[in-house]
Parts: structure tokens; sequence; C-alpha cells
């Protein structure tokens, strides 16, 4: 028998845009029907290693800690290895019995390694468990996003949340995002408007940028509001103001004893009454203030720590002269004028950061 005569099957692994294959798991909820189960939502499909093990742990306990974070925004999760189904009900039960952590979301028992072939998950140099696999498929059923951690580096699950919904405004507004969205060192939280493709549509775009419609630093690269809605604003704000607050106090701790870590400690206080007086505006107008912060960046050495504060208080600049030309728009004057007196504190702020460099 020749090569010719040997049939050789082919496996297809998924890309991006495909329809997520159907298929029928066994998982510590029972039997579940891929991708009908989560029809009409989004869902994160993950794997791991193996149950107990450290790092597996460390990132059950923070999916588990997000979840409500990922209903939110219409997007639940499944989880998968290739252990057996009584053996992940066990290592569940012991992360909450343990660690005070309840893991809600269902978890496939993929023994046979079906799942895991079909989807590439497992790296031939890396034996034959899963590697970090994340599949993000869209309530339509396609594949949105994939990403591949090796076994000896967790997953930021922060980043995958932000990556759920950085595609949904992406859908929902017809834009591109930027680096770090909705955080970006250049445009905050703007979206991005697609290149101009001709002469006209370059001249059209200078046009918009005249009239305000759009913000460019070049015809080739301009943006535009996500969002003039005061409330949302108004949240990023309080988000914004907690973070810091503690970013800051735990750079105090770190240099305590010199003249910046008791000018940290100070500018921490008075940010955090800002969270306190922004918070109360955004009841007065209706909204829900949050209580939890982004990511705190403390930084290693002080020229580490101002640089990162720096870029912090430049994007608050950036966010407070947004949300006062808003304000007076809307004819908000007790808005504008809190702002105004908060965005010279953080002007005073970054000169500090500044000259600290």
């Amino acid at each position: 028998m020749g090569f010719e005569d040997v049939e050789v099957e082919e496996i297809h692994t998924p890309q991006l845009g495909d329809p997520f294959p159907e298929l029928e798991v066994r998982t510590t909820k029972g039997l579940i029907k891929l991708p009908d189960f989560f029809k009409g939502k989004w869902f994160v499909l993950f794997s791991h290693p193996g149950d107990f093990t450290p790092v597996c742990t460390t990132e059950f306990v923070a999916f588990a800690k997000r979840h409500d974070g990922f209903r939110e925004i219409n997007c639940e999760l499944i989880g998968l290895s290739i252990d057996q189904v009584f053996c992940h009900i066990k290592w569940l039960e012991w992360i909450e019995e343990n660690l005070g952590v309840r893991v809600d979301f269902p978890v496939i028992a993929d023994d046979s390694g079906m799942v895991a072939d079909l989807l590439g998950m497992i790296s031939p140099s890396k034996g034959s468990n899963t590697v970090r696999a994340v599949f993000v498929v869209d309530p339509e059923g396609k594949i949105r996003a994939m990403l591949y951690y090796p076994q000896e580096v967790g997953r930021n699950v922060d980043e995958i949340l932000r990556l759920v919904r950085a595609l949904q405004v992406s859908d929902e507004r017809k834009a591109a995002l930027p680096a770090n969205w909705p955080d970006n060192e250049l445009v905050g939280d703007d979206l991005i408007v697609p290149p101009a493709s001709s002469v006209e549509e370059k001249r059209s775009r200078m046009e918009a940028k005249a009239r305000g419609e759009v913000e460019c630093f070049d015809w080739w690269f301009c943006h535009r509001t996500y969002s003039d809605d005061l409330k949302y604003l108004l949240e990023r704000a309080v988000i914004r103001e907690l973070q810091v607050s503690i970013q800051y106090m735990w750079q105090h701790v770190k240099l305590e004893g010199t003249e910046i870590g008791k000018r940290l400690k100070d500018i921490a206080i008075q940010e955090m009454k800002h969270a306190e007086e922004i918070a109360e505006r955004l009841t007065e107008l209706g909204g829900i203030p949050p209580t939890k912060p982004s990511r705190v960046r403390v930084g290693e050495s002080p020229r580490e720590m101002m640089e990162l504060d720096a870029e912090d208080e430049e994007g608050a600049v950036k966010l407070y002269t947004k949300i006062i030309k808003i304000a007076k728009e809307r004819g908000d004057s007790k808005t504008a004028e809190m702002f105004e007196k908060i965005l010279k504190d953080e002007e005073e702020h970054l000169e500090f950061f500044r000259s600290q460099q």
C-alpha cells in the first residue's frame, strides 16, 4: 500500500469569524448543547490544564469573582479541561469550602479530549493537557476572538472582560477601538474613525473636524466621542477617582518618610473627596455610582510611579474637560462648575508628577 492509499482526516481548527462548532458536552451542570445553550448571549469558553492545580485555581477564582460583571454585559462563562466531571465537582467544592468563592458557571468534562482537539486547545510540546485557550463567541454563534496563554502563565480576566465589552461597542457603533480602550493614552474612551479612503472622503473628514464632529491628529487619524451621556461619563470619573486614590495611597506606603510619599497621601485624600463629590452628583442625576475601581498601577521605582501617575492625570484632564464641555452645552452649570474646580486640582497633580520624573 502506497502513501496515496492512506486516508488522512483533516481537522479544521476554527478561525475568527467561523461559526462555533455544534457540540453536545458533559458539564458540571449536566449535558449542554453548544452554542445553542447560550443562544442570544455572548459567551466565553476557556480551557485550563487541570483541576487541583495552583494557577488554574487562581484563574477560576478570578473568573468567578467577575461572573456578575460578564453577566451585566449579556455574557456567560464556561470552562473546560480534560478531567472527568466528578473531579471538576470535587475541585469546585474545594474552592468554595477553602477559598470562600462559589463557581456558578458550567465546566466541561472533556475527558476524551474531543472538544480540545476540535478547538486546537492542545499543544503537542506541552503534553496532553489543554493550554489556556479562550474563545469569545457572539450571540449569533460566531467566534469573535481567540486567545492562547501558555500553561505557566495565568490569564488577565479583566482583559477578557474588556475584550468582550469592546467587541460589543464596536458592533454597536460600527467603529474600531484604540489600544487599552476605554483608557487609551491618546484618545481616552473615544472611538477610532476608519481612515479616509478617497480624496473626497478626506475632504469631508476635514469638514467634519471643522464642525467639531470629530477630532483628528491628521486626516487619516481621527476619533469621535463614544458617549455624550453625562451619567456614563460621571461613572467613568468615579471609577477613575477610586482607582487613583487607592493607587496613590499604596505608593505613599511604599515611599513613606519621603517628601513624595507625604505629597502622595495628600493627593490620595483629595482624590477620594473628588470621588465622593462626583458620586453624589451622579446620584442626583439619577445614576448609580460604581463602588469598584478599575486597574490599580503602583509601579516599582519612584520614577516609574510618577510616570504612571502622570499618565492617569493626563487622562483625567481629558475626561473632565469633555464633561465640562458637555455639561455647559446642556445648561448643567452645577456639574460644569464642580468639574472646573476638580480639573484645577488634577492639573496641579499632573504638574507635580511631571516635575518628579
